[in-house]
C-alpha cells in the first residue's frame, strides 16, 4: 500500500519508447535525491545488472534495466524494468511480491 510520500508511483508506468525509460529514470533519480525512495540492491540470477547510480537517463543502457526501490516512509517496493536491446519495453510499477 502506498502513502503520500510515494503515491505518485502507485500507477503503473509502461515503458514502450526510449523516452519513457528516460522519464522514469529522471523521476526515480529525483525521488532518491529527495529522500522519498531508497535504491534496493540489484539482483538477478540470470543477468549482471548495473547499479542504479550508474544508470544514465539518456543511455546508452544495458540490455536489461532492472532496479528496485522502497519508499522511505511506508516501505512499499517498486520495480523499474525494461528490456532495451530488443525493444520489448517494460514498466515502472508497484512490486506485489518480494
Amino acid at each position: 500500500m502506498t502513502c503520500s510520500t510515494c503515491e505518485d508511483f502507485s500507477q503503473p508506468r509502461p515503458i514502450r519508447l526510449p523516452a519513457d525509460l528516460t522519464s522514469a529514470i529522471l523521476l526515480l533519480q529525483a525521488a532518491v535525491a529527495q529522500g522519498r525512495l531508497t535504491v534496493l540492491p540489484a539482483y538477478s540470477a540470470t543477468y549482471t545488472l548495473p547499479a542504479f547510480s550508474t544508470l544514465d537517463a539518456e543511455g546508452p543502457w544495458h540490455e536489461i534495466v532492472e532496479n528496485r526501490f522502497a519508499c522511505t516512509a511506508c516501505g512499499q517496493k517498486y520495480l523499474l524494468s525494461a528490456e532495451t536491446y530488443h525493444g520489448h519495453g517494460g514498466s515502472l510499477e508497484v512490486m506485489t511480491a518480494p
